[in-house]
Formats: C-alpha cells, structure tokens, sequence
C-alpha cells in the first residue's frame, strides 16, 4: 500500500513540475532578448539573430500573400531574397483566368535592369540573356518550388506572356531544407 502512495506522490510531484516548468519555458522564448554583459541570448520576433552583437538573420520567409490586379502582356511580378541552397523558395499562384505566366531566376545585380524595362518587350529579350532558370506555365494555378545553386541575392520574376487582363493571387514563401 505504501508503493502505491509514493508513485501517486511522484505522479503529482511531477505534474506540479511540469505545470511551473512548461509555461515559463514558453514565455522564454516570446520575450525580447536579455543582454547580460553586452551577449544577447534569445530570438526576437523577426526572426532576426544577435550572438556575441553580430546580428545574423534568419531567411526563412513565412508564408505571404499578394494581390496583383489589371495584369497585361509584358508585366512582370519581382520578389527578390538572398538564398543560398539550403534554401527552396516555394510559390503557388491563382488566376482570374488561364493565361501564359513566365518564370525567370536571375542573379540580384540585374534588379535595376529589370524593374526599368517591365512593361515592355525588351525585358523578355533581357531575361533570355541573363536568366539562370525560365519555366513556361500555363492555367489558371500552379505550385513550384525552387531551390538555388549556390548563396546569392536572387530575382524571382514571374511575367505575364498572353495578350490578357489577369488579377493573380501570388503566395511564396522561403523554407530552410
């Protein structure tokens, strides 16, 4: 009878600890980082990382999405990261139509270039010289996912190949392998 009393006190001894334990540990992790001699220990919300005052971020992107109304022939959608391959960059688009959506991947440098000539037909005569990956999609939705070669800023762009008016649902986000 005595054993039987000791492993319901043990039970309730380690129910009481956990209770404390669990939700403190839990509030450790949501709080802003404590410096203690100029060392900063936790994680602040934006996934960005301070040890020893070196900040170090975090290129995970949570899932975002985006609205793209009134989209015609030439215009281009542009998200731009830097990836390396430990990194997929994952994307599914919705259309208001079917339609021809062209994928490029390009190095970061050649943002300017590409944000200058969206709208015209010169930037698919651009991106057909600096392009590291081109897809061709065609429908109203599509799910891909990419991962890059090597750690650089990346240029993902999405452009609209058809003589259409389209209004696109764009969600991407980035996810460490």
């Amino acid at each position: 009878m005595s054993r039987e009393i000791y492993q319901k006190v043990g039970l309730i001894l380690a129910l009481v600890i956990t209770g404390v334990s669990l939700p403190t540990s839990l509030l450790s992790f949501m709080r802003e980082p404590i410096i203690n001699n100029n060392q900063t220990y936790y994680i602040y919300y934006n996934r960005t990382y301070y040890v020893n005052n070196e900040t170090v971020i975090d290129y995970s992107k949570p899932l975002e999405q985006k609205e793209y109304y009134y989209l015609s022939q030439y215009d281009c959608i542009i998200r731009n990261f830097t990836l390396s391959s430990n990194f997929a960059y994952w994307c599914y688009y919705n259309a208001s139509m079917s339609f021809q959506l062209r994928f490029y991947m390009a190095r970061g440098i050649f943002f300017e270039s590409v944000s200058e000539l969206n709208g015209t037909i010169g930037l698919v005569q651009y991106m057909d010289r600096v392009k590291i990956l081109e897809n061709s999609f065609t429908g109203i939705e599509k799910s891909f996912y990419y991962i890059p070669p090597f750690l650089s800023e990346w240029l993902f762009i999405y452009l609209v190949d058809d003589f259409v008016s389209v209004n696109i649902t764009l969600m991407d986000e980035i996810t460490k392998i």
